[in-house]
């Protein structure tokens, strides 16, 4: 049995999106879950569009998303003698024709179908151009572009996912495979190398549908076997339209940036037209090779859903334990050029903060306080907890100076007692050791930050909001 080979075939004209992103994964899973390989060819032939920056950014997401391919990375553009070896190759053959029509020529057509309600389709004015007369116009310098023959009965193939494709003669046309520039164009340039990857399985967008029958013209033509074809559905927003950056259509690397981690992402892209045999929501990359399959992969179009994307993404972050949790986020800090607390302390912080925050961004925002001084209070949070409660600010500070015990639990109950000897609220006290403390209103429990905080960070709080109060 052949083993499987699938690519993922990105142009470098613009960063990674999760719809791409999604389609490399399907590859990927596909080829990991049959023990075959998964090969990575940067489309890079549209010179004027194609950016290093952009490769360096797809190399960098893929890595990031733990996407490894098989081999080293190839560049198209490389490949070009080969496209136009097999270019000259079907000229001679047959199976491809010089077209000399010029481009005012081809529009007049495009004109008159679009007026007769047709679509464009070369009429084949050169197709039967006598090939001494074409070798012979073309040594004399006109110029020309090479277009394939279509076949005149149409043709038939088996989509995986979709079942049998039937096209008709003149749902088909005569592709153009080489500029007039001699420059190979993507159906024939993909082909090639396709071929010459071996490549098994071609998983991609169904909106590429169309492209199929074009690049199976050519693959008759050179006289390879056909790859097997699965279409996967579209991407929706959440308005039913195509994916929109607004949606959730982001380059990839702002979610890393916004501290999202890559299992999560995976997950969810997986889950994203397909589903576990067990309805199994919470899976690991290893997870999803073992449990992929094509039969489990719908056709109705998916809708991406940032809530499932954050709830995941928080499901794999707080399922592992506070000493993993720390390293995630001391290298996302690291990244956004902050330095992170000693991993010891900030498995601490993390453990006080229990399950809140669905991102890295978003944790580090809830427990920053614990290791560093807040900056500035929040002016309503001030007014109502602070205002006019000089006294008691002044008693809960010799309070927590006094206390034998400064562990999370011990000081709650202490300070619940407190507040029952002062006649005041618990949640009044609790809320002004809040402020003077974070800074806000709202924060992981106080009393066991506190105990993080430790003693002395604590009184230097204190002192701080009292000298706030007197100003």
């Amino acid at each position: 049995m052949t083993s499987v080979i699938t690519r993922f075939p990105p142009s470098p004209t613009g960063a990674l999106h999760v719809g791409s992103a999604r389609t490399a994964l399907f590859s990927y899973l596909f080829a990991r879950s049959k023990g075959g390989k998964f090969l990575l060819r940067i489309e890079d032939t549209d010179r004027e569009r194609s950016r290093q920056e952009y490769t360096d950014q797809i190399l960098e997401a893929m890595r990031w998303l733990g996407l490894e391919w098989d081999g080293d990375v190839v560049y198209q553009s490389k490949n070009e003698a080969a496209h136009r070896a097999a270019s000259e190759r079907l000229l001679k053959q047959g199976s491809a024709y010089r077209c000399f029509c010029t481009e005012e020529m081809l529009e007049a057509k495009r004109v008159a179908m679009r007026t007769q309600g047709r679509p464009y389709r070369y009429d084949g004015t050169c197709r039967n151009v006598d090939p001494a007369e074409s070798e012979r116009r073309a040594a004399a310098g006109e110029k020309f572009v090479v277009r394939v023959r279509k076949p005149e009965g149409g043709m038939t193939y088996r989509d995986l996912l979709h079942g049998e494709i039937k096209l008709r003669g003149e749902d088909l046309d005569d592709i153009i495979l080489m500029k007039s520039d001699g420059r190979p164009l993507y159906h024939l340039a993909v082909v090639c190398d396709d071929i010459a990857a071996g490549v098994t399985h071609v998983i991609r967008g169904d909106d590429h549908l169309d492209n199929t029958p074009k690049q199976m013209v050519v693959y008759q033509a050179l006289g390879a076997p056909l790859p097997e074809y699965i279409h996967i559905p579209l991407i929706l927003g959440s308005d039913k339209k195509r994916l929109s950056k607004r949606e959730g259509a982001e380059n990839v690397l702002d979610y890393r940036a916004a501290g999202f981690q890559p299992d999560a992402v995976l997950n969810f892209l997986a889950l994203l037209g397909w589903s576990h045999p067990e309805s199994r929501e919470i899976l690991t990359k290893a997870e999803l090779i073992g449990a992929f399959s094509v039969d489990r992969v719908g056709t109705a179009a998916a809708v991406f859903d940032q809530t499932k994307l954050r709830f995941l993404n928080g499901k794999h972050i707080h399922d592992r334990p506070p000493a993993d949790r720390a390293r995630m986020l001391a290298d996302f800090l690291k990244t956004r050029g902050e330095t992170p607390p000693d991993l010891k302390d900030l498995a601490a912080m993390i453990e006080v903060n229990g399950q809140r925050g669905d991102t890295l961004a978003e944790i580090a925002d809830y427990i920053r306080f614990l290791w560093e001084r807040p900056k500035a209070y929040d002016e309503a949070a001030v007014a109502k907890f602070l205002a006019g409660k000089a006294e008691l600010i002044e008693k809960i500070r010799c309070e927590f100076e006094a206390l034998a015990d400064f562990e999370g639990e011990s000081i709650e109950i202490f300070f619940r007692d407190f507040a029952e000897r002062q006649g005041v609220k618990f949640k009044d006290v609790g809320q002004a050791i809040r402020v003077m403390l974070t800074g806000k209103s709202v924060s992981p429990p106080i009393f066991q930050s506190a105990a993080v905080l430790g003693r002395v960070e604590t009184l230097l709080r204190i002192d701080a909001a009292q000298s706030l109060m007197k100003r």
